[in-house]
C-alpha cells in the first residue's frame, strides 16, 4: 500500500514526456524506493512532531521526493498554450506551521491567518498564487481540501486529500480543475473560469484519447447550471 500513488506518477510522466504536443518545462525525476520502516517513520514523526492524526488512507500517497514538481505546456505549431501545473509538498512537510519557524515574519498576513485557522498548504501555482489545502481541527485532518485563490476565502472542494491526488495526476494539473469539483457557479468567480474550462478540458481528450475524461466534462455541464 506504501508508494502506489508515487508509482503511478512515475508511469504518468513518463508518458507525458512522450506526448506529442507536450513541451516539458518542469518535471520531477529520481524517484527512491522507500522501505516500509522509513515510511512508518514519516509517519510517526508527523503525528509526534505536529500532533496531527495521519489517516490510513493517507499512506498510498506518501512519495519520497521532497515535492512533486510538474509543469508544460501544449505545442499547437503557431503558439504556445499553457497545459497544466503542480508543485505538492511531501506529506512530512505539509503540516509544518512556518509560523512556529524563524520564517514566521515573511509569511503574508492572508497566509497568516488561514494558518492560525487550521489550514495547511500542500500544492501551490506560482504564476497565480493560488494553493491547495487540507484543514486540522484538534490534531485531526478534516475530509475536505479546500482550494485558496490568491489573497482570497478558501473554497471547499467535494474531494478529500487522497481523491485531489488522484483527480491532479488524472489531469496531468490541467489549469482550474479544481474548480469542477466547488459548488460555485460561473459568475461567482472574478475571471471568466466558463471560458478557460470550455476551451482546455478538450486538451485532455486530444492529448491523452485513450483515457476517459467524462467526469470532468459531466461537472462542467453542471456548472453551467448552478445559480
Amino acid at each position: 500500500m506504501y508508494q502506489i500513488f508515487e508509482k503511478r506518477v512515475f508511469e504518468t510522466f513518463e508518458g507525458l514526456k512522450n506526448t506529442r504536443k507536450v513541451i516539458i518545462k518542469e518535471i520531477s525525476e529520481d524517484f527512491e524506493e522507500l522501505s516500509e520502516d522509513r515510511i512508518k517513520k514519516r509517519i510517526l514523526r508527523v503525528e509526534t512532531d505536529y500532533k496531527v492524526k495521519v489517516p490510513e488512507e493517507f499512506y498510498p500517497y506518501i512519495f519520497s521526493l521532497e515535492n512533486l514538481k510538474l509543469y508544460w505546456s501544449i505545442d499547437f505549431g503557431e503558439y504556445f498554450e499553457t497545459g497544466g501545473e503542480m508543485y505538492i509538498w511531501n506529506f512530512s512537510r505539509m503540516f509544518l506551521n512556518p509560523l512556529t519557524t524563524f520564517d514566521k515574519d515573511n509569511v503574508p498576513p492572508h497566509e497568516a491567518k488561514l494558518l492560525k485557522q487550521g489550514y495547511r498548504f500542500f500544492d501551490f501555482r506560482a504564476a497565480s498564487g493560488d494553493m491547495a489545502a487540507v484543514k486540522v481541527n484538534n490534531g485531526q485532518i478534516e475530509p475536505n481540501v479546500y482550494w485558496v485563490p490568491a489573497a482570497e476565502e478558501p473554497i471547499k472542494l467535494s474531494i478529500s486529500y487522497p481523491e485531489y491526488m488522484e483527480h491532479i495526476l488524472k489531469t496531468r494539473g490541467l489549469h482550474f480543475w479544481e474548480y469542477l469539483f466547488s459548488d460555485l457557479s460561473f459568475d461567482k468567480v472574478d475571471f471568466n473560469l466558463e471560458e478557460e474550462l470550455k476551451e482546455r478540458l478538450p486538451y485532455l481528450s486530444m492529448l491523452f484519447p485513450d483515457e476517459d475524461f467524462s467526469e470532468y466534462f459531466e461537472r462542467f455541464e453542471r456548472m453551467k447550471f448552478r445559480v
